[in-house]
């Protein structure tokens, strides 16, 4: 082992597109005070961009075309026995995937920070 499991955080990418001030919130709260809280979130409906602190993203979708049905099918049945080894070392270490603090409720959005349902499904 090179770090002990409380040292290491796990985030997932569909946690970051659906709820990205909890996930940051989240880091900077395993992380501890860094100075500067990065959390603030200013949502620009109009022209499908989100600010966090002073960083900005596209939240409009792509416009590239989906993955065709079989590729998926292919990737999920690669990767299903690394899958099923993360799902099961999260779930049998210290590692944190899940916040220990409570997140506001509003940058939640109605969701949680638990494992993806690919996650769970593996």
């Amino acid at each position: 082992k090179a770090f002990p499991d409380d040292q290491i955080l796990v985030t997932f990418a569909a946690h970051f597109k659906t709820m990205p001030q909890a996930v940051v919130y989240f880091i900077e709260d395993f992380v501890g005070n860094i100075g500067k809280r990065h959390h603030v979130y200013t949502p620009h409906i109009s022209n499908g961009y989100y600010v966090l602190g002073y960083y900005s993203k596209a939240g409009k979708p792509s416009h590239k075309d989906p993955i065709p049905e079989g590729v998926q099918t292919k990737l999920k049945e690669y990767f299903a026995p690394w899958n099923k080894k993360l799902r099961d070392l999260l779930l049998s270490s210290n590692i944190r995937y899940e916040p220990v603090n409570p997140i506001p409720k509003e940058y939640l959005q109605g969701n949680r920070l638990t494992l993806p349902s690919w996650l769970v499904d593996a």
